[in-house]
């Protein structure tokens, strides 16, 4: 196996666990059942994955056919709850606060890694001069699973509403396509993924979003 593909499993494996994570802790924190955390925490894990096969006509979705990225999801998110029930004594405002910050910095990773992930599987089935399809593919797998936690929770997805989320990816996108004619694949991956980290960290430690609409502004009444 070449570096290269044991890096792009790697990548895949910390996504999962990284997304899995995020979405276990978002259903506990809505105060959802031992089996809604779990599949909150594998939807998110493997939903952003499961729409990119589809538009690239992978069929069925990788998931389907090896499942041991939704096993690795379940594990984390059974993690999850067997810690919470163990120690949701001694969570304190501060302490539910850090956890929220340790959702949030998973969350961020998992953009990142998958992002990258994706844009790799369009290269691999040959679609690496076609920028378009590669970053489209890319940020579909990097937000797919976080769009899809979101809606299961009956919340407007985070994508359009706050801190700078799939303008972060799609960034990271174009810096993995520009690197990668330029410099072995490998430190383009970690390029695009690199920008994606640090737009999302910068987002959330500055607060910072795009322009959007109050609510008092409607158009029609």
């Amino acid at each position: 196996m070449t570096f290269l593909a044991i890096l792009a499993a790697a990548v895949e494996i910390l996504g999962t666990v990284a997304f899995a994570l995020s979405g276990s802790l978002t259903g506990i924190d809505k105060g959802l059942d031992f089996f809604g955390v779990t599949v909150l925490g594998a939807i998110t894990a493997v939903g952003g994955g499961i729409t990119r096969d589809i538009i690239l006509g992978r069929t069925p979705p990788a998931a389907f056919l090896d499942p041991k990225f939704v096993l690795i999801s379940v594990i984390i998110s059974i993690i999850c709850i067997l810690a919470f029930n163990q120690f949701a004594h001694l969570l304190t405002p501060w302490i539910m606060s850090k956890l929220m910050l340790s959702m949030n910095v998973a969350d961020a990773l998992g953009l990142a890694l998958f992002t990258v992930s994706g844009m790799n599987i369009a290269i691999d089935m040959g679609y690496g001069d076609n920028p378009f399809l590669m970053i489209t593919v890319g940020v579909i797998t990097g937000v797919g699973g976080g769009f899809l936690r979101d809606i299961f929770i009956h919340k407007t997805p985070m994508i359009f509403t706050k801190n700078i989320y799939a303008t972060a990816a799609i960034a990271g996108g174009l810096a993995y396509y520009f690197s990668f004619k330029f410099i072995p694949q490998s430190f383009a991956m970690l390029a695009g993924a690199t920008v994606i980290v640090i737009i999302r960290f910068l987002a959330m430690y500055h607060d910072l979003n795009l322009p959007k609409f109050n609510d008092e502004d409607y158009f029609f009444e």
